[in-house]
């Protein structure tokens, strides 16, 4: 899936760009570029942000477990990685807008690319969705 979905999006906006837009346009997209390209990049730092955040506010609130927590552990670390995936998928949606408007297919596939560094770098790895079972069903048990 994390290679899949920007893949799709490169494809789909290659064949969009060109069947649909028979007349190429030459737009000043360079401001739209960099607005998008600061936005991809803060992505990732909340992406960093969140998932330190929700990591230590979960260790802490096994401690302390609330109703929720105590109930749906699978249920936060599924909503924990699709959070994760959401924002590292957004860079090459916005690669997408960008190319779409007139944009070089070069800085698509650099959207692109900042998407797999984000799936690369915040990718829920195992032992962190294991925190939120373990912590979870022993909060349960207790």
């Amino acid at each position: 899936m994390n290679l899949v979905i920007p893949l799709i999006l490169l494809g789909l906006g290659y064949l969009l760009r060109h069947s649909a837009f028979l007349e190429p346009k030459e737009l000043d997209v360079q401001l739209v570029l960099i607005i998008l390209f600061v936005v991809s990049l803060v992505d990732l730092g909340v992406i960093y942000f969140l998932k330190k955040r929700l990591l230590s506010n979960f260790i802490s609130s096994a401690e302390r477990p609330s109703l929720s927590a105590r109930l749906e552990p699978e249920k936060a670390g599924l909503n924990f990685a699709l959070l994760i995936y959401a924002l590292a998928l957004a860079p090459s949606l916005y690669g997408l807008v960008y190319f779409l408007l007139g944009g070089s297919l070069n800085w698509f596939i650099l959207f692109v690319a900042v998407t797999m560094l984000g799936f690369l770098i915040f990718k829920p790895k195992e032992e962190e969705l294991k925190i939120f079972f373990k912590e979870g069903t022993t909060s349960l048990q207790e």
